[in-house]
């Protein structure tokens, strides 16, 4: 399942997502929801070939087939940015940036990404 980056747009963005500060992520299918807070960073390995997202130490952290997130988008709720990632028209995960809005060089990469 786990797998590196598939563009360079994606690698792009979730670096810029990793310096916005704390970050709450969140998934789930509808009625169930897990959160995921702290910071973020993205760590490679290579010899599991992956590009896994980590919070805090790496104990916690997401597994991700990239080939799934193919689009981003942007919204505010509660003065919080939230970033909504999508395969299609299914809903993968969320990150809220409880600080605010994002960055504008963050909100430049939204959009497809594959």
């Amino acid at each position: 399942m786990a797998s590196f980056f598939q563009s360079e747009k994606q690698r792009a963005l979730f670096l810029e997502l990793a310096s916005t500060g704390e970050l709450i992520f969140a998934c789930g299918p509808s009625g169930i929801s897990a959160n995921l807070c702290g910071f973020w960073r993205v760590q490679r390995y290579p010899e599991n070939k992956e590009d896994r997202l980590e919070v805090g130490d790496g104990t916690h952290h997401v597994h991700v087939n990239w080939e799934r997130v193919k689009q981003v988008d942007h919204s505010t709720l509660h003065g919080e940015g939230v970033l909504t990632f999508f395969d299609g028209d299914e809903k993968l995960f969320r990150f809220y940036r409880p600080a605010g809005d994002f960055s504008d060089s963050l909100k430049q990469l939204i959009g497809p990404l594959l």
